[in-house]
């Protein structure tokens, strides 16, 4: 069955390229062989244009044991379409899998800045190491506002993990702005990083060194 589907493709695509050539005109010669050879071209798209549009056609004829009539020209029709206007078939799936490729592109990464986000958001859940803070991790907790260590703190016990400013802001009683600037310097220090949520929607996390220090800030208040 296949070689009779290869058959078609050829036979077809010559077919049709050299009717389009009579249809639309253009000299003998290498003309009408350059017709031919991209209406069976364009035929041989015809299997991936049907799979773009979820069609079981070429499935359905592969399997079955006897040529089916009426879908093996159904299938010649398509092939002899698209060998007919071989240019602007081929152009036009061209176009449209190049397109295709690019939203997939687009899709992957923004599926993988997700995961890498839920995986930063994960971190900030776990335990802190045991121990005490570095002498420099001491320094940089010290030096933080009263405003900011609230602000870090409150990332810690808050009923979510992923926060915006202005429900942190609604709920310490602050202005956005100061809490955005506070969130900012925690984010040059490393102790918060801001991603994504399942909501597409951007929010601040702790990072993990960001929950270690701001244990040790609630058990020093």
């Amino acid at each position: 069955m296949l070689y009779i589907l290869l058959g078609t493709l050829v036979g077809t695509g010559a077919v049709g390229g050299f009717a389009g050539h009579l249809l639309y005109g253009g000299g003998w010669g290498w003309g009408a062989a350059k017709n031919i050879l991209l209406g069976i071209c364009a035929a041989f798209m015809v299997p991936l244009f049907l799979n773009t549009i979820s069609s079981t056609l070429i499935r359905d004829i592969l399997s079955s044991a006897d040529l089916d009539a009426s879908k093996y020209l159904i299938f010649i029709g398509f092939c002899l379409i698209a060998s007919i206007s071989a240019q602007k078939f081929i152009r036009l799936m061209s176009t449209n899998i190049i397109k295709e490729l690019q939203e997939v592109k687009e899709k992957a990464e923004d599926a993988q800045s997700k995961a890498k986000t839920a995986l930063d958001a994960t971190e900030s859940t776990i335990e802190p190491e045991v121990g005490p803070l570095t002498p420099e991790d001491e320094k940089a907790f010290s030096d933080l506002d009263a405003t900011t260590q609230n602000v870090l703190v409150h990332l810690l016990d808050g009923p979510y993990t992923m926060r915006s400013a202005t429900g942190l802001a609604q709920e310490l009683n602050l202005q956005v702005e100061l809490v955005n600037r506070a969130l900012q310097t925690l984010q040059s220090k490393s102790f918060v990083r801001r991603g994504v949520n399942a909501k597409n929607q951007k929010r601040w996390y702790l990072t993990g060194s960001g929950k270690k220090g701001a244990t040790e800030i609630k058990n020093k208040q």
